[in-house]
């Protein structure tokens, strides 16, 4: 009976609403922390660097990884669609399984899962989010899946084989048009393969993917007009035009150029001599590239390449005469480029691979004011000749922060899977 009498009283007075109310709260903070997970940061590499015409920073590499699972890198969102000074940035990974995928709003520091009810056919190979908030997540059997803003499918398709290579094998154009270009690891034993340019327009939900461009592809000349495709953006500084690349050796370096989301592709021809600048002499291939930025109205690059020469050069290509010129800004290290990061449009991040020089890889920062060239040496502590990263990455070092796949150079361990987070931070004299 007193018991009775005690819970009148209380719902008289409001108490057990409010007590209602406290407990959903409470069980929701800790809802959201069993959802979050805190990952284990570490630094690997550190320095002082120049920046300017007397100024000093530090350059920090830090490695990002889960206490019980790999992380691997998909997406920086804010690489080219957010506003530099947004909090909304997002970076997107999955778990060793390939099967979880992860967002942190908060740098790396802590990761929650995304799109938990999907049907995945396979493991996730690759993602892109849309400048209206949507995203797209492709898996390894070629089957493009698009959520909307709010994480609803709107769309499941098939596309072809092979994926896109790296954080600029695929874009969106100012019309909404998405494209991406294929990426084949091809060999010797594979012959011809065709290989294709890829549209989409997310707008139009009953639309396919459809090829716009396939060419045959092959390891080498003669055989096949490429290997595989490597670029294929929109133009930073003329957003109506889509740049396509690709590569590997001699012929099968080329430059394609689009003005009307694809429909039609004209090919950019090397000028003679190549470099305005420079006399005639032997230079890498400097139409094979991974990733472009923006330096004025211009485009620069470091080479996916090192023949001839033995070292890969820092290229700026400029459109002001209708056709492309080149110009060398300066040579790099004994490693193929792979990633190129700008940092407030001024100074420019780049990253090599381990494969020609197992000693170390190279981490180069060009300051496009001074037109110095900064190289520092990532030390290859397993002396593997697999990549200190690959082409995914940041395309921007956005508050002076980026993202980069973390693989086996560098690292100590070569079970280790995780995401480097570099930073720049300038300090006044």
């Amino acid at each position: 009976m007193a018991c009775n009498r005690l819970v009148a009283t209380m719902k008289r007075m409001g108490l057990l609403n409010l007590i209602k109310k406290i407990k959903t709260a409470i069980l929701g903070v800790f809802s959201e922390r069993r959802l979050s997970i805190k990952a284990e940061i570490s630094t690997v590499f550190q320095s002082v660097v120049p920046i300017g015409e007397r100024g000093i920073s530090e350059l920090k590499f830090e490695l990002i990884k889960l206490a019980n699972s790999s992380l691997l890198f998909i997406e920086d969102h804010s690489a080219s669609t957010l506003d530099e000074n947004s909090d909304a940035r997002e970076i997107i990974a999955t778990d060793g399984s390939g099967m979880l995928l992860y967002v942190s709003h908060d740098l790396g520091e802590s990761w929650s899962r995304i799109y938990e009810n999907a049907q995945w056919d396979s493991k996730i190979r690759a993602g892109f989010s849309l400048a209206g908030g949507s995203r797209l997540i492709r898996t390894y059997t070629g089957r493009m899946y698009h959520f909307d803003a709010s994480g609803k499918l709107v769309s499941s398709s098939l596309t072809g084989a092979w994926h896109w290579h790296g954080s600029q094998g695929i874009g969106e154009s100012a019309t909404g048009v998405v494209m991406y270009a294929e990426y084949a690891p091809l060999r010797d034993e594979d012959g011809v393969q065709q290989l294709s340019v890829w549209r989409y327009r997310p707008h139009d939900y009953d639309r396919e993917w459809q090829r716009v461009l396939t060419l045959p592809a092959a390891i080498r000349p003669p055989q096949g007009e490429i290997r595989h495709f490597h670029v294929c953006r929109p133009n930073p500084t003329n957003p109506d035009q889509w740049i396509l690349a690709s590569g590997d050796k001699g012929a099968h370096c080329r430059l394609w150029f689009s003005e009307d989301d694809g429909d039609t592709w004209s090919e950019a021809q090397l000028p003679s001599p190549i470099f305005s600048n420079a006399p005639e002499g032997k230079y890498p291939f400097i139409l094979r590239f991974t990733q472009f930025s923006a330096l004025d109205n211009d485009l620069i690059w470091g080479t996916d390449d090192t023949a001839h020469a033995g070292r890969a050069v820092l290229v700026r290509m400029s459109m002001n005469s209708g056709q492309p010129t080149f110009e060398l800004e300066g040579w790099l290290g004994k490693n193929c480029i792979r990633n190129i990061a700008s940092y407030e449009n001024r100074v420019f991040l780049l990253l090599s691979e381990s494969k020609h020089d197992p000693s170390s890889a190279d981490c180069v920062l060009y300051d496009a004011a001074t037109k110095r060239i900064t190289s520092l040496l990532l030390p290859n502590l397993t002396q593997s000749k697999s990549s200190v990263t690959d082409s995914l990455g940041s395309e921007k070092l956005v508050n002076g922060v980026g993202f980069f796949p973390a693989l086996e150079a560098v690292l100590k361990d070569m079970n280790t899977r995780g995401i480097f987070r570099v930073s720049i931070k300038e300090f006044t004299q």
